[in-house]
């Protein structure tokens, strides 16, 4: 009986913790579609369609079933199912941290500034894959530590590799932690049979996912990305029934030019842009924080320093040298392994100073609060919405609409899931070559068909879309401005032949 109420104390913390986590992510998270990806995985998890490589497989079909929950529109319950993810996160990452540091108080610290830092919070508020990853790889910090103990049991270290077989599945770029769980492996004392089928059930829990490719594609899905358009406008999709197109589009061949974009060594102007993005997304402090508690680590124990610096190096270089215009979202594994020297930093100052030294670092994580939470509230956020609306109602019959991914995919989520303007065409830019788009857009005004390209006006009053000049030198193009909120104004151009 007494171990059953010392079990259930133990459980008051980590649930306090997470309740209080989802409370504030409720209270801020997006109420409808919001921007970047998240209309896109919405309508490839509402019709089981492909979205863009890697294609999320295991994603899709989780948030597919959380789609169906009668709750708001399909924009807010994916909105939800990130909320939750991240919040369920947050009690499995304080067990990991009280585990590593021996300290349950600096754990809550730490996991409470890391929930509410700036770039974590963020993914937690609309539909993206970032926030389930990041449920799946606390997951495996909490198997990887069991796996360490002096006596691991051979389950430990089968669920450690199922673990991390889920984390892949759910988001390939969780491969980069690869390195880490290799070594953190061979340094267990377990054999090398159960070593190799722990390898093999990770990789079985990764490939089993991925036959969603196959399986949607002999269907032809409405909604495809895995593709490009040809000259004659019409859309080529990958076949993903072969292994050629699986692999290439698993492994992100969609966004290849993106690796490594400025050298597979990264410039200074790379790691000065990664810095300031730890120094915003922890308020300064977090990052001396780290830095205090790294030095700690190494003086404590030198080989969990190595074995963390092979979990952190890979992820965060390979972000640091990646190109996407977003990428500070992507950097959530990263800021999710330095909570590790910023928990052994929140110990040594309680050390260095008192017990009561606790209380004043009670500030960090209130602190972010304070300072992010209206910067991240999105709680009203219905202008991307409206915005996509007002563009449908402005379009002539059986318009060609194009434009860039995060100005098309909110109006693709009024289209392919409520039904608007099923008399007009979308096209993705991104998918569309040049010269391809050329000839088309060639044939479509010869034979006066209605052209709309769409932008965000993001630019200069003067050249405000440098990446649409071209459009006015071979076209005549009359522009509609569409203003919401803060948003950025929204530019229609109607394209006609000279």
């Amino acid at each position: 009986m007494t171990v059953l109420v010392k079990q259930h104390r133990q459980l008051i913390l980590p649930l306090g913790l997470f309740s209080l986590s989802l409370t504030v992510l409720l209270r801020t998270m997006a109420p409808t579609v919001y921007t970047l990806d998240s209309g896109e995985f919405v309508i490839a998890a509402a019709q089981l369609g492909i979205a863009h490589g890697p294609g999320y497989p295991l994603y899709l079909l989780l948030l597919h079933l959380f789609l169906h929950l009668p709750v708001g529109d399909l924009g807010f319950r994916g909105n939800l199912f990130s909320a939750l993810c991240l919040a369920a996160a947050v009690p499995v990452l304080y067990t990991m941290l009280a585990r590593l540091v021996g300290d349950r108080r600096t754990a809550a610290i730490t996991t409470m500034l890391w929930v509410w830092s700036y770039y974590v919070w963020a993914v937690g508020l609309f539909a993206e894959v970032y926030a389930p990853q990041l449920l799946t790889l606390t997951w495996v910090g909490w198997a990887l530590l069991k796996l360490k103990s002096n006596q691991p049991h051979p389950c430990h270290a089968l669920q450690a590799g199922a673990l991390f077989g889920v984390a892949v599945a759910m988001c390939p770029s969780s491969i980069l932690f690869a390195p880490g769980m290799v070594a953190v492996f061979m340094q267990s004392r377990i054999s090398w049979r159960l070593r190799i089928a722990s390898a093999a059930l990770a990789l079985a829990l990764f490939v089993i996912p991925q036959f969603y490719f196959p399986w949607r594609y002999a269907l032809q899905p409405t909604f495809n990305l895995a593709g490009s358009y040809n000259a004659d406008g019409a859309f080529q999709p990958i076949h993903l029934d072969t292994l050629s197109g699986l692999s290439w589009f698993i492994a992100g061949g969609q966004f290849q030019g993106l690796f490594f974009n400025q050298g597979i060594i990264p410039s200074a102007g790379q790691i000065s842009q990664v810095f300031r993005l730890y120094l915003h997304n922890f308020l300064g402090l977090g990052v001396v924080v780290g830095v205090i508690g790294a030095a700690a680590l190494w003086q404590q124990s030198r080989r969990t320093f190595w074995l963390w610096l092979v979990f952190f190096v890979p992820y965060t270089y390979f972000y640091t040298t990646y190109g996407a215009v977003d990428k500070q979202l992507m950097f959530g594994p990263s800021f999710l392994l330095w909570t590790i020297p910023v928990a052994f930093g929140l110990r040594r100052l309680v050390q260095q100073f008192s017990a009561r030294s606790f209380y004043a670092l009670l500030v960090l994580p209130l602190l972010a609060l304070v300072v992010f939470l209206p910067q991240l509230d999105l709680s009203t956020e219905t202008t991307i919405y409206q915005r996509a609306d007002a563009l449908l109602q402005r379009v002539p019959l059986r318009a060609v609409i194009f434009g860039q991914w995060h100005d098309l995919v909110p109006v693709q989520f009024l289209y392919y899931l409520e039904g608007k303007r099923a008399d007009v065409r979308l096209v993705n830019l991104f998918l569309f070559p040049q010269p391809e788009l050329t000839q088309y857009l060639d044939h479509l005004t010869a034979q006066q068909e209605p052209v709309v390209f769409i932008s965000s006006r993001l630019g200069s009053d003067e050249q405000p879309h440098p990446n649409l000049a071209w459009l006015f030198t071979r076209y005549r193009v009359e522009t509609t401005t569409l203003s919401f909120g803060d948003e950025p104004p929204l530019d229609l151009f109607l394209v006609q032949s000279k």
